[in-house]
């Protein structure tokens, strides 16, 4: 769904390595957290987790996006002081309450799935915000829709 340019293979403090896409935004989220570059600490700054993938009107992640939740788990362990919010999001089928509820369960599985793979719960905060912020406004298309149904990050604390 997203063209995450050339894999890049990755070195993070501590040794671990990473295979993520070089125009990527947790990528380019990588790379701010690495600088320290702190305006990756506005709240308006938010990184879609490309690549992570839901099942159709359910909050159940999909096999394929362990790679991407895995490489997340390896830069959060690779700065341990870094905290991070996970926003859901919905396409606009439906209702917002309904779309309000599965996008809040769709950021609290994520976040499940990374304490799973050992973050401490006090570095990720999770909310759904139904369809709101859609990232393809058109919202008119299946590869429309399926763009606007993320994950997103924002950091707290560096």
């Amino acid at each position: 769904m997203y063209e995450t340019g050339n894999i890049q293979e990755i070195e993070l403090e501590g040794g671990k390595k990473i295979s993520i896409g070089e125009e990527s935004q947790l990528y380019q989220l990588y790379n701010l957290v690495k600088n320290k570059d702190q305006k990756v600490l506005d709240p308006n700054n938010w990184y879609t987790i490309e690549n992570l993938y839901f099942e159709t009107g359910s909050s159940d992640l999909k096999a394929s996006s362990d790679v991407q939740l895995l490489n997340l788990v390896e830069i959060l362990n690779a700065y341990p002081s870094l905290k991070i919010k996970l926003g859901g999001y919905t396409d606009n089928t439906g209702n917002e309450e309904s779309n309000q509820k599965l996008s809040s369960l769709r950021a609290q599985t994520a976040k499940l799935k990374l304490l799973e793979l050992g973050v401490a719960g006090d570095r990720v905060e999770a909310e759904g915000y139904g369809s709101q912020h859609p990232v393809c406004e058109a919202n008119d298309t299946d590869e429309c829709k399926a763009k606007n149904r993320r994950i997103d990050v924002r950091v707290l604390a560096l």
